[in-house]
Order: structure tokens, then C-alpha cells, then sequence
């Protein structure tokens, strides 16, 4: 009768062990981040200079979300993209001439939507348990710029990661610089004060789309 007793506690508990692992590994929301750098910080460049972005990282992503957790995703399409915004008016303006964009490791396409806006989607490499991108932004006219990094992920529809885990949110930041200042200084002085506005409210935040200002003289 022990021996029995014993042997449903022992099942009893294991139970209990994998359901807590299962809500362990099921989060309401996952908060990942894609790492953007730049050779330097220039804040001052010449039309024709170009500005290289790079990115290279694991395929096991921290998820900031939840402690001490990671996501194993492989040749995950993240839907990460920029936009190109001249703010040295009173209005931000989107000019499609602006910049050439030069392709080195993975691919930007540029797609211009029906607002006049180009949207600049990146397509990484993936190669080796990690994702790997390089291109360049030669500019072709002056004036003060900000470029924004985004995911489609975060901004329009949520994706779910893990179909046994149900009413998931997946949240896709950018950084720049490990978070770097960026010339965030250009930024402010922005004669668009509902564009400042806009990109430093919650959920549209310049810390959290790898943001990058630079003039161009």
C-alpha cells in the first residue's frame, strides 16, 4: 500500500512539472531585439560618403521579455525594414531621391507605397546559425536625416512563434549602437515638433527602432 501511495505522488508531481514547464516556456508576449551598428557615429557626412550599417547575430535570441529566456529561431523571416525622413522642415518629409542604398551581405529592397512613402525591407543572410546584413546609404541631396528601423512584426500583425502556446504577442524592437545616442541631438532640433513628438511617445519610441541622425552638407 505504500509502495502505491508513493507511486501516485511520484506521478502526481510529475504532472505538475510539466505543466509548469509548459507555462514557463508559453509567455503572453515575447520582446526580442535586432542589433544595427554603424562604422563610427558620424554625425556629419558629404553627398557621395557612404554610411555602413552592419548586423551579425546568433540564431538563439535573448527574449527581454522574460528572464533567463531564449528563442531558437532559424531562417525566421523578422520583417524588419527602415524609412528614410528629411526633418530639417517644418513638415518631415519622405524624398524618395535622397539616398542610393548599396547592397554588401544579405539584400534592401525598396518599395514605394501609394502614400509617396519608400519603405526599405531587409532580407539577412542567413548562414551558420546566424544572420548576417551590410549595405551603405550614399546620399544624393543635403539636409538633416533620420533613419528609423522597424518590424512589421510589432507595427501591424503579430506572429505566433509556437502554435502550442496560444494569445502570444511578439514584440520586435531595433538597436542601434547598443542603444547609442545616434546624434539624437539633430533629431530635437527638428523644426517638426509633432514628428519629436511622435517618435519619442510609447510604442513609437526613438530608443526602440535603431534609430541613426546625421547631416548632409
Amino acid at each position: 500500500m505504500v509502495t502505491k501511495i508513493y507511486y501516485i505522488g511520484l506521478c502526481f508531481c510529475v504532472l505538475i512539472a510539466v505543466s509548469c514547464t509548459k507555462i514557463k516556456h508559453c509567455p503572453s508576449v515575447y520582446k526580442l531585439t535586432l542589433p544595427f551598428y554603424t562604422e563610427g557615429t558620424p554625425d556629419t557626412l558629404a553627398v557621395g560618403d557612404t554610411l555602413w550599417f552592419y548586423a551579425d547575430f546568433s540564431d538563439t535570441l535573448t527574449d527581454f521579455a522574460n528572464e533567463n529566456s531564449y528563442l531558437h529561431l532559424e531562417n525566421f523571416d523578422f520583417q524588419c525594414g527602415f524609412i528614410i525622413s528629411k526633418i530639417d522642415t517644418s513638415i518631415v518629409q519622405h524624398p524618395n531621391n535622397a539616398m542610393d542604398i548599396i547592397n554588401g551581405i544579405g539584400k534592401v529592397n525598396s518599395v514605394l507605397f501609394s502614400n509617396n512613402i519608400t519603405h526599405h525591407y531587409i532580407s539577412y543572410l542567413f548562414k551558420e546559425h546566424r544572420y548576417k546584413l551590410k549595405f551603405g546609404l550614399v546620399p544624393k541631396i543635403k539636409g538633416v536625416f533620420y533613419i528609423n528601423f522597424w518590424s512589421f512584426i510589432d507595427l501591424v500583425s503579430p506572429l505566433q512563434l509556437n502554435t502550442d502556446c496560444k494569445g502570444k504577442e511578439e514584440i520586435i524592437y531595433c538597436s542601434t549602437n547598443n542603444d547609442g545616442d545616434n546624434n539624437r541631438y539633430l533629431l530635437l532640433n527638428s523644426p517638426d515638433s509633432l514628428f519629436i513628438y511622435a517618435v519619442d511617445s510609447p510604442g513609437y519610441d526613438y530608443w526602440q527602432q535603431g534609430s541613426y541622425c546625421f547631416v548632409v552638407k
